[in-house]
Parts: C-alpha cells; structure tokens; sequence
C-alpha cells in the first residue's frame, strides 16, 4: 500500500516537472528572448555597445531653422512670420572633423533670415532653401570643401533688431538623431519659496540601430515567418534585461531634476523592427519610456510679486555621448501639445510654452554641449492678494488720510487715527511673506507696503505741524490740511504706477494682467 502511494506520488511530482519544463522551454523560445539570444551572440562582434552608424550625411550649413509638421501632408515645412521670413530655432556647434560652424558664433535663438545669396526668403520655397543650406556635395570631410563655397545669410537679430549680413562656411556631418517626447499628466505643487515644482509625466526618447535592424531580419528569415506575421517584431525589455545587453543608449535625461519618486514611477524599453519595403530599408527602434513623479528645481523671479509670472523649466541634455537631438520634433512635441487638460495647480494658471535652445560647457567632457530648455510659463492668480491685501491697505490709507478733516486742535483723536492705521498696516507684512523666501531684493508688493507705511505715517506729521499753527495762531483751517488732503492720496497713486512701471518695463516675470494696465502689451 506504501509502495503504491509512493508511486502516485513519484508520478504526480514528474508529471507537474515536465509540464514545468516545457512551458520554461516555450518561454524561452518565445521571439522576444530569440531576438535578445541573437543580440548577445552578436555584442562582441558587432560592438552594439558603440554608437550605431548613422542613416544621414552631407554638407550642412549649420543653421537650424524652426519647423512644424503639416497635418496634411506629414511632412516637416518651414515656419515663417508675417513677412515670410524664416525663424531659427538653433545652431549646431561641430562638424564630424572637429571644426565649428560659423553660423554658431552669429546668430541666437529667434534671429530672422530675410535673404539668402541675395535672393529674399519669400522668394524660396522650402526645397530651394534647403539646396542652399544643405549643398548636395559628394564628398566625406570638411577639407574636401572648396573655400569660395559659402553661404550670404542676411538676418535681423532678435536683441536689437539690426539687420546684418555675413558670409558662413558650411562642413560635413553625419548624424544619428534621437528622438524626445514628454507628456506632462500633471502638477502636483509648485512650491515657489523653495523654487521647486512637482509633477507626473511621461519622458521618452527613441533612436535607430541599423546593426540590430540586420540581426533582426536574419532573425525573421530563420524563422521563416511569413510577411503577415511582421507585427510580432515588438518587445518589451526590462531595464535590468537592457543592462545586461550592454547596448549603446545615449541618455537623456532632465539635468535640474531633484528627486524621483521610486515607488511612483516604473521604466521600459522597447524593441520595434520595421522590414524592408521597396522604397526604404530595414529600421530597428529602441524607445526609453520612464512614467513617474519627479521634483525639479526652477530660477523664481519675484520683482512682479504678486503681479510676476513664473517660468518652470525642464533642461533636456545628453549626459553621455553627443548625439544630435531630433530638436524639430521637440519642438513641435511640446509646443503643439494641448495641456489644456492638465489638472489646474492652485494659486496659478498656465499661460504659455516655449522650446529654448542653448549651450553650456560640460566641465566632464571639457567641450560645450547642447540643451533644450522646456519652458511652462504659469501665472499666479494675483485676486487673492488684491482682496485680502491690497484693497484693505487702501481701506486703511483712506482711513488715516481722513483724519485730514479732523479739526487740528483734536491732536490727540488724529494721532489715534493715525497711529492705529500705521500698526495694522505692520500686521500686513505677515500675510505674505509665507509664500516668498528671504529675497535680497525688493518686490513690487514690498515697494506698495513701504509707501504705505510712508503715507500713513505722513498725517501723523501733518497733525503735529497743524496743531502747532492752531497753537500759535488759533487758525482752525490749516492751509497744509486742506492741500494734503487732495494731494497726498494723487501723490501716492502717482509713485505706485512710477514705480509698477519701472519694475515691470525690462522683466519678463510680470503677468499679463499688469503689463496690460501699464499699456505694455
């Protein structure tokens, strides 16, 4: 009987090991872990760990101009202003041989090009532009390049709007784009005393291997998988499977990032192969997709407060190899992007969004690079502050100008007035200062509270001078009562709009709300 059960047992356990065995078998089999087998097998040879070869090359001027993608026609045009001139966006910095391009130490970010070897811009179509910018040249290095083979560039600057004109050599380069996109799911705080902001987005970035768009093809061919089964070719590799491979990754990433959320956020990539058609060649994409929360630190500029508009930024750069950033499509990405439905941060409104190119010098690399900043411009939502501050600071300027009109030999009932107006105003200091940090500057808000300090302290001193005369002459109609009580609160209206104005004319921090009042926009 023991025997028996032992036997059921014995045949059970194997049952349940080779049922095991076979689904582990499949598991491996399945085309995902085949591809990855095949990648590992070809690492070494191949050297996937290096930057993969690069599907454009040719002659380049340099010059980057702003493109949009038209939803007709899918395909990236030129964007213009109303006169037709063309908007650069940016510059690249250095050709494949080391040299660096004239066009990156003329011309900025929002420069116009109004004309091209003499021949105006809104005479050119797009095709004819890039035949300009971009010679069709056979030729593999900069010295290949004849010296008379320069590009007239006439342009206004965007600083002063002066009209120049200059001569740019072009160079070779080759390039192997990547490709980054953001989806901002939403902000969960601006903290504007730390100058910090919170929110959950979606980041990723794609680029192309032609070496493993080969090995997946000798993949598809030893399987012998029909043309119908091509969709298959996607994979989702974990970052930890990724790592093992040791294949190159440019890395991208937001450089004033703080602090990721660990335990909100999750990382993938993804493996997409594309088969030949008759008119382009095999492609292999490698997408990095990271979803989380992350805290990311911005400069706050205060001098508007409570009238100022913030700038969030998120600086994108390449933190390992250069590798040219797909910049147009970024572009396009982000400023096209409808964040309307974005959840509302309190205490502020979204106004608008920018793509600002630049450089900066990496001390690692000793060589400079490139960044995009990703600017949010958020408005603060000032009525808070003009009904639970500012309107009752006028209350209370009325309130201690009207003791104006109080007769001079009352000196002790004025200086009641007065003095009790000047204490509550002190009190106001405190309703503020707990969304502002310790500033080494004024804002505009502290220049309002001291000039009503000034202006409530002022019929103190009227009082005290009007009495004095009422003393020395028994005149109850103060000639200085009467004049202050007109010119003071015109004389206090008339600093306050000097001095609005002279904080907000050169700062790009003030809202819209004041800039519109001041006549500025």
């Amino acid at each position: 009987m023991k025997l028996n059960i032992l036997k059921i047992i014995f045949s059970f356990s194997f049952f349940f090991s080779f049922v095991n065995l076979n689904n582990a078998i499949a598991e491996n089999n399945t085309y995902c872990n085949l591809l990855i087998e095949e990648i590992k097998n070809s690492q070494v040879g191949q050297r996937l760990d290096q930057k993969p070869m690069t599907y454009y090359w040719g002659v380049e001027s340099g010059i980057i101009f702003e493109q949009i993608k038209d939803i007709d026609t899918d395909e990236w045009i030129f964007t213009r202003d109303d006169n037709g001139y063309l908007n650069i966006f940016t510059t690249k910095y250095k050709s494949d041989d080391g040299n660096i391009f004239d066009a990156y130490s003329i011309f900025n970010h929002k420069d116009k090009v109004i004309a091209l070897n003499d021949i105006a811009i809104n005479n050119l179509n797009d095709a004819e532009i890039k035949k300009i910018i971009n010679p069709d040249l056979d030729i593999d290095s900069d010295d290949q390049i004849s010296e008379d083979l320069n590009i007239k560039v006439k342009y206004i600057t965007f600083l002063n709007s002066k009209i120049d004109e200059v001569l740019i050599k072009p160079l070779y380069t080759t390039d192997n784009f990547v490709t980054p996109e953001i989806v901002i799911n939403n902000f969960k705080n601006i903290d504007s005393k730390r100058g910090h902001f919170e929110m959950n987005y979606l980041f990723s970035y794609y680029w192309q291997s032609p070496e493993l768009a080969l090995i997946a093809e000798k993949l598809m061919k030893d399987l012998i998988l029909k043309e119908d089964l091509y969709e298959i070719n996607y994979c989702e590799i974990s970052t930890d499977k990724f790592s093992d491979l040791q294949l190159w990754n440019p890395s991208l990433n937001f450089t004033n990032i703080l602090s990721e959320s660990s335990d909100e956020s999750s990382d993938i990539y993804l493996f997409e192969y594309y088969p030949p058609t008759e008119n382009e060649e095999s492609n292999f994409y490698i997408t990095y997709q990271w979803i989380g929360t992350s805290l990311l630190y911005s400069k706050f500029d205060f001098t508007a407060f409570p009238f100022d508009s913030q700038i969030l930024t998120l600086e994108l750069a390449n933190t390992r190899d250069e590798v040219t950033i797909d910049d147009q499509s970024l572009f396009s990405m982000f400023v096209a992007s409808d964040f309307s439905a974005i959840s509302k941060v309190p205490d502020w409104d979204m106004v608008s969004k920018e793509v600002v190119p630049t450089h900066f010098y990496d001390d690692y690399w000793s060589d400079s690079r490139a960044k995009y900043i990703l600017q949010l411009r958020v408005e603060r939502n000032n009525f808070y502050y003009i009904y639970k501050i500012i309107v009752p600071i006028m209350i209370i300027l009325i309130i201690a100008w009207s003791s104006l009109w109080i007769s001079p030999n009352e000196l002790q009932a004025r200086l009641t007035v007065t003095i009790v107006c000047l204490l509550s105003l002190i009190a106001y200091n405190y309703t503020y200062d707990k969304d502002l940090p310790k500033l080494d500057y004024a804002t505009l808000m502290d220049y309002f509270i001291l000039l009503a300090y000034l202006f409530a302290a002022v019929p103190s001193l009227i009082a005290i001078y009007a009495h004095n005369i009422y003393q020395a002459s028994g005149n109850l109609a103060s000639p200085i009562d009467i004049k202050a009580r007109y010119l003071g609160p015109i004389i206090f209206m008339v600093l306050v709009f000097v001095i609005s104005l002279l904080l907000i004319s050169d700062n790009i921090n003030t809202s819209v709300f004041l800039r519109n009042i001041q006549g500025l926009d």
